[in-house]
């Protein structure tokens, strides 16, 4: 293992046993995250200089990096006939409701809206 004071080596990953490898690897897995971490919030900081420097608005670059059709609803296309309220865009997964109608002997034109 590694010694905290001095970093040097004083013992081989080979000599050790089941219980010291865990333990190192906790180690070594607390320092990645910690690394890992810092370099993440690096790179955001040098993203936000950039976005700054270059005086674009965060909101802007907020809603790019989403994408375009992120947040927009669709209109639905079929409305349960037992409950107005419950409607579905014909996107996804098909809902309960849709699947129970169906297997009732409804057509989807006939759920259409």
């Amino acid at each position: 293992m590694m010694d905290d004071e001095t970093g040097s080596e004083s013992m081989k990953v080979a000599e050790l046993n089941s219980s010291q490898l865990r333990a190192l690897k906790t180690k070594i897995d607390g320092r990645l995250a910690d690394l890992e971490a810092r370099e993440r919030q690096e790179k955001l900081a040098r993203v936000v200089a950039l976005v700054e420097e270059l005086e674009l608005p965060r909101l802007d670059v907020a809603e790019h990096l989403r994408g375009k059709k992120a947040g927009k609803r669709v209109a639905p296309k079929y409305r349960n006939p037992a409950d107005a309220e419950q409607t579905w865009s014909g996107r996804g997964r098909k809902p309960r409701w849709f699947l129970d109608q169906i297997a009732a002997g409804k057509t989807p034109e006939d759920l259409a809206i």
